[in-house]
């Protein structure tokens, strides 16, 4: 009444769940010429998590029509491999290895990415030739 009473955010994040998953649930899920009867079961055969096709479908209320993802382009492109390997060891992207090994402040590595130094320059494991 007065706006102290409290939200179940919980509720509210199963309520928005059901309310997108209602909304594909209509259309009908066909990726290359095969059905499925759910977006989980096409993400399971091409290896995909359920989650980043329908973050990919909820981005198309701020898209042009041409540009839109269908569930099949959602489903079929590839997610993006960031990680990067230095000195043997892999990390998931560029930043976790700086804030893992960087030698430099994070000005300076910025900085020396913008002008298109090498990664072990940047993070001040190599000096620059």
């Amino acid at each position: 009444m007065f706006g102290f009473e409290k939200r179940d955010k919980r509720k509210e994040k199963s309520e928005t769940k059901q309310k997108r998953q209602r909304i594909f649930q209509d259309e009908e899920i066909v990726v290359n010429g095969v059905k499925y009867n759910s977006i989980r079961e096409a993400c399971d055969d091409y290896d995909i998590k359920p989650a980043v096709v329908y973050n990919r479908l909820s981005q198309n209320k701020k898209k042009p029509l041409n540009k839109q993802w269908t569930i099949e382009t959602a489903i079929t492109t590839p997610v993006m491999d960031r990680s990067v390997v230095v000195n043997g060891v892999k990390y998931r992207s560029a930043n976790d290895a700086f804030k893992k090994i960087g030698k430099v402040s994070f000005t300076t590595y910025q900085g020396r990415r913008e002008l298109g130094k090498r990664l072990e320059v940047c993070l001040g494991l190599e000096d620059d030739d």
